[in-house]
């Protein structure tokens, strides 16, 4: 009975440990990843089919918001996007709708039909994605001004579009401080 007693007790603080741990790991996904890690490339498509590689846009803040036509989560997430980019647009930041569709063909209707003024890239094969691991839509990626990823969000974050504004705020302002003399 002893025994019994104090296995339901170990029981209860390992209940509250693991709610209290993922209570923390919840409230830290608006968090940076650290700096130092290693720049990311890929080439990606305008809506023309000219290529555009990943390293060109080093020196700016980059939002990826990685989508497809066909996800319904993407198609009212990608307003916010184009949001985020005019809201911030001349401060040394550029953002991207990413398209892993199989073609460019669904793409050009969907962007006209959602009125989005933000630039449009294609990933052929999702190449890009892969290699970065994203593995579920809507997905976005903050990259430093060296091409580094600092930042994911994933359709699974109820609070996705909170805690991809408060990161890209938090990255601006330390690149701007990284900047002054």
């Amino acid at each position: 009975m002893r025994l019994v007693g104090r296995l339901a007790s170990l029981a209860a603080i390992l209940a509250m440990s693991s709610c209290a741990l993922l209570g923390a790991a919840r409230s830290d996904r608006a968090a940076l990843a650290p700096r130092g890690g290693p720049p990311i490339d890929g080439t990606l498509h305008d809506l023309s089919g000219t290529p555009q590689t990943i390293s060109s846009l080093r020196g700016c803040v980059v939002l990826l918001d990685f989508f497809a036509t066909w996800c319904e989560p993407c198609r009212r997430g990608l307003p916010h996007t184009d949001e985020i980019a005019r809201s911030h647009s001349g401060s040394g930041f550029a953002a991207f709708a990413i398209s892993i569709d199989d073609t460019l063909t669904p793409v050009a209707p969907f962007v006209d039909a959602l009125k989005l003024a933000l630039p449009v890239r294609w990933d052929e094969s999702a190449r890009v994605a892969d290699s970065l691991g994203i593995e579920m839509l809507p997905a976005a990626l903050l990259l430093d001004r060296r091409g580094a990823v600092r930042f994911r969000a994933s359709a699974d974050d109820p609070e996705f579009a909170a805690h991809l504004e408060k990161a890209l705020d938090a990255l601006l302002e330390e690149s701007a401080h990284d900047q002054s003399p």
